[in-house]
């Protein structure tokens, strides 16, 4: 009887042999929120990771915004909860809810995730000026 002895392949639902599953279909949707859209998105076996990609609306200075990646971890329910709290402080701009962003793209840096800086973060989540 001859056994595969080479480690099993891990898909997208199960990073880097994680027994937890790190992304799931529903995770994978566009959210829309007043200031723009949030797509998780597999990056591939090569990075082993999840990344968060962010599009405003189209402005003045950027008539035809396109995704761009904001933050990126090992487990894109990171990223999707990163992307709720962004939308729930958009409804309701308090500076309790902008502080759970951040505090939600810190843990993503301190689990070896990437994003952009807290400052960036921070700028996305809060209010634009009148």
């Amino acid at each position: 009887m001859k056994t595969d002895t080479k480690p099993a392949k891990t898909t997208p639902s199960n990073r880097g042999g994680s027994l937890l599953p790190s992304s799931a279909p529903h995770i994978l949707k566009v959210m829309s929120g007043k200031r723009g859209a949030f797509q998780v998105r597999d990056l591939g076996d090569d990075l082993d990771s999840a990344g968060l990609f962010f599009k405003p609306v189209p402005c003045l200075y950027n008539p035809e915004p396109k995704f761009g990646l904001i933050a990126m971890h090992p487990n894109g329910f990171s990223c999707h909860d990163l992307a709720q709290r962004i939308l729930k402080a958009w409804e309701n701009p308090t500076e309790y809810l902008i502080n759970r962003v951040i505090v939600q793209a810190q843990c993503i840096l301190d689990c070896g995730g990437m994003c952009k800086s807290l400052d960036g973060i921070r700028f996305i989540a809060s209010p634009l000026p009148l």
